[in-house]
């Protein structure tokens, strides 16, 4: 079985492996689920919680962006440090090296 064009497998390993995208799914299955009904069918407690799941991988997936923004900022900042290493070696290596710790210590939680 597929679904949105994923085969089982890969719906499998997303599920597996990250949070986020695990609400991201359920949230996605749940309102087609929820827009497959007929109208008549459709209860109070299938569109709370449709509501609810949706509203869970909006506020997962801006923590998410969130964290990336704040990665991404700290490689321009490393892109730059490298750059003026051209100019003026060794400036900058210890800011380098705690930026290069905090991306380590980040990581794990994208």
């Amino acid at each position: 079985m597929t679904f949105m064009g994923f085969d089982e497998a890969v719906i499998q390993k997303i599920k597996n492996t990250s949070g986020h995208l695990q609400c991201l799914i359920k949230a996605m299955e749940r309102t087609r689920h929820l827009f497959a009904e007929e109208a008549s069918s459709q209860d109070y407690e299938a569109i709370h919680s449709a509501k609810s799941i949706l509203y869970a991988a909006v506020e997962q997936l801006g923590a998410r962006i969130d964290r990336l923004i704040s990665v991404q900022r700290m490689l321009r900042e490393l892109l730059s440090i490298v750059n003026a290493q051209y100019n003026s070696p060794g400036h900058d290596k210890q800011v380098a090296l705690q930026i290069l710790d905090e991306l380590e210590t980040r990581t794990p939680l994208l």
